[in-house]
């Protein structure tokens, strides 16, 4: 395994066979540790009973390997009857819980929305343009995951009709009549390519719940929980080998079973018992694909440590394994690609198909009912009634044999009148002539009647009480049989209160069948984008158009984008059958009001969709045929000559009484318009005359300013005047005495 690059790897063919084959065994050992548990908790001996009740010829009950193990050597009647209630669960919950596909839808999730004031001032401009740019961004990725989730659900909706053997439809019907009764039904996602086309789509196909085997430590069939699930499969030796690679009878030596063809084609074969003795005329090989998230399985299988070290950083933990007993290695890594392989190409040789563990998934949609604390394996419905069911078989059987024996004519009489008795018992005449000779004793002590005692009616109570028990256990209410024991319903509330009551089991379970066909289109949407179906593969579903938005918005999106942003689901109870007589009812009350009110908008509207829609739910409640009942656009009827004459009256008036208010209002405006005028006048010349006036006043103010003004200057003139006087006064006398 030089070639492999794998660090401290065996390097030769032979090492590289004992390590392949150390994973094969371990895998093999862990597969039937998983069967051996899933007997020992007694699962297997359930189901078996159960198919048994549902499938099983008359009588087996009767059987000695049943009645060693369930009821005792001792009973064995003369009539062997077997009441399939199991049929009687199927048949009525398996129609009531899917009548048709479920409306798929695909949601995406978008982002949150904010204003502007998340991002500051809503009045700074900045703020807006930065949040109008925002906007405009996620306005863009918002319209771009639409578009996507519109192509999916497209898809989705189209695959559920195209898958073959039935569709859909089928495949989910074949679950469920399986968790009805073993408790568990299965869906697995896959790809599939027609014969003759190279178009690959996806459908989720159905396998048989007794092929999914286990962890057998884990207590609940979860993610994480379980760290291995596998599935047993049966095909010949030429298709796995032409599957995965390997050379023509390679897996001959591990075909354990023989085909019905086989056996035919061997009647040619002049060595025949000599090859049937050797095994060479099996053509079946049953193996198991195993997918792991706990790695490829070599921790605890004896493989060296250099070993383990290279297959961990090779392959990691999710591991996807094909083992069948007889071939030495894993079907999906032959020997020879794996001592030249790459530890790239190891990885992806055994890593899983569709890598549903990035959402946390096994690889199957998983339809429980009813949980089993502490185990991986659900609660058949039909478990808890199965003691019942079987004193049941066992107590009608008894009371048919006695009915039998009561039946019979049982005539006592002496042997000496045993000739004449007989001869005339036998006969085939309605009236029968007897002559017996006297001999001395009342008639009645020659001939005697005998019968056996009489039943008691505890019995038949008994049985009545175990149907009743059954019923109750498994569901099968007498509402379902539209029986009412003791006093008849009296008012509507009544019956309702009971149908209420008696839904409430079966609602849980359609609510769960909801959940369980939301998980298988999440994981079909998954399978199409991991399974690379591109846009040449919808392109007669989509148009060229369509698919050239397939590769860009879905085939070359990120994984994130499309496992964690884009949503599919089912609508709520798409797939139940409708309550025609709810549905009745509904619809006969809120016909009448709503049938007047769309009509008056019909005829104010001329549209008569909606009514015609109201009209098309009646007729679906009734189970009709509304094609060509369906209303056009509603237009009025032509009025007649004198209704013409009252129009054209009618309207001459209006036009002269419109006429008049244009009148009136064009009068009105003018009035208007004066008024506004005179006002404007009036105010202009106010205001005029009160700057005039405040000009005048303004004029006064300073004219008497300037008054003062003067007065002031000519008092202070006379002031300086009379000082200069007095000065000089003073001046003269001093100059006459100097002098």
């Amino acid at each position: 395994m030089q070639e492999m690059q794998l660090e401290n790897a065996p390097s030769l063919p032979a090492e590289a066979r004992t390590l392949l084959q150390k994973i094969t065994t371990a895998w093999l050992g862990k597969i039937q540790t998983s069967l051996t548990s899933k007997k020992r908790l007694g699962y297997d001996s359930i189901c078996n009973q159960i198919d048994h009740f549902y499938s099983g010829t008359m009588g087996f009950m009767y059987r000695d390997e049943f009645r060693q193990r369930y009821t005792g050597d001792a009973i064995k009647p003369k009539f062997q009857i077997t009441i399939s209630k199991a049929y009687e669960l199927v048949s009525l919950f398996g129609p009531a819980l899917y009548y048709r596909n479920p409306t798929r839808t695909v949601r995406p999730f978008k982002g949150v929305e904010f204003g502007p004031e998340i991002l500051g001032n809503p009045e700074d401009p900045q703020v807006i343009d930065q949040y109008n740019d925002m906007m405009q961004t996620q306005s863009f990725d918002d319209s771009r995951a639409e578009l996507r989730a519109d192509l999916l659900e497209t898809y989705l909706s189209y695959t559920p009709r195209e898958q073959p053997d039935g569709g859909l439809e089928q495949a989910a019907e074949d679950a469920i009549t399986e968790a009805l009764l073993y408790g568990r039904g299965t869906l697995w996602s896959e790809p599939f390519t027609m014969p003759g086309s190279k178009r690959k789509l996806t459908g989720s196909f159905h396998y048989p719940t007794k092929d999914l085997i286990i962890d057998p430590d884990c207590t609940k069939f979860t993610f994480g929980n379980a760290r291995w699930i596998a599935r047993r499969c049966v095909a010949a030796h030429w298709e796995l080998e032409r599957e995965y690679g390997l050379k023509p009878g390679a897996l001959l030596s591990a075909a354990t079973g023989q085909s019905g063809n086989a056996r035919g084609t061997v009647e040619a074969d002049e060595l025949r018992e000599i090859n049937r003795e050797r095994g060479k005329s099996h053509d079946m090989v049953t193996y198991y694909k195993v997918w792991s998230i706990g790695g490829v399985g070599t921790r605890l299988s004896g493989m060296d440590q250099h070993g383990q070290a290279a297959f961990d950083n090779a392959i990691g933990d999710y591991a996807y394994m094909v083992v069948t007993p007889g071939y030495p290695t894993p079907l999906n890594c032959p020997l020879d690609k794996f001592v030249t392989a790459t530890p790239e190409e190891v990885g992806e040789m055994f890593s899983w198909p569709i890598p549903y563990w990035l959402d946390r998934r096994w690889p199957v949609s998983v339809l429980d009912f009813t949980f089993r604390p502490g185990s991986p394996y659900p609660i058949c419905p039909m478990e808890p009634g199965l003691g019942e069911l079987v004193f049941i078989n066992v107590l009608i059987s008894t009371l048919a044999g006695r009915a039998w024996e009561d039946s019979r004519t049982i005539i006592a009489f002496y042997e000496d009148m045993a000739e004449e008795i007989e001869q005339a018992v036998k006969g085939a005449d309605q009236t029968v002539l007897m002559r017996l000779k006297r001999n001395g004793k009342l008639l009645r002590e020659n001939v005697e009647f005998l019968t056996n005692p009489e039943l008691k009616g505890e019995s038949w109570m008994m049985l009545e009480k175990a149907f009743e028990l059954f019923d109750k256990r498994v569901g099968l209410s007498e509402l379902w049989y539209s029986m009412n024991s003791g006093a008849a319903s009296r008012t509507a509330t009544d019956v309702q209160a009971k149908e209420q009551k008696a839904s409430i089991r079966p609602d849980h379970m359609a609510k769960q069948v909801d959940k369980w066909m939301a998980s298988a289109a999440q994981m079909e949407k998954m399978c199409a984008y991991f399974s690379h179906v591109s846009g040449d593969d919808v392109k007669h579903l989509l148009g060229n158009v369509g698919a050239q938005l397939w590769d860009q918005l879905v085939t070359t999106e990120e994984v994130e984008v499309i496992v964690r942003e884009t949503d599919a689901s089912v609508e709520s109870n798409s797939s139940k059958k409708p309550n025609r007589e709810r549905d009745l009812y509904n619809l006969g009350q809120m016909y009448t009001p709503m049938s007047q009110q769309l009509d008056g908008h019909a005829n104010a509207t001329g549209d008569t969709t909606m009514i015609n829609n109201l009209n098309e739910r009646m007729f679906e409640a009734l189970e009709g045929d509304f094609n060509g009942l369906a209303m056009g656009e509603r237009k009025p009827p032509e009025p007649s000559p004198e209704e013409q004459q009252q129009q054209m009256q009618m309207q001459q008036q209006a036009e002269q009484e419109q006429m008049q208010q244009q009148q009136q209002m064009q009068m009105q405006a003018t009035q208007f318009d004066q008024s506004m005028e005179q006002a404007t006048f009036q105010a202009e010349q106010a205001r005029k005359q009160a700057e005039h006036e405040q000009a005048m006043q303004q004029d006064q103010e300073t004219h008497d300013q300037d008054l003062l003004q003067d007065e002031q200057e000519a008092q202070a003139k006379l002031r300086h005047q009379d000082a200069l006087t007095r000065l000089s006064r003073i001046q003269t006398p001093r100059n006459a005495k100097n002098a």
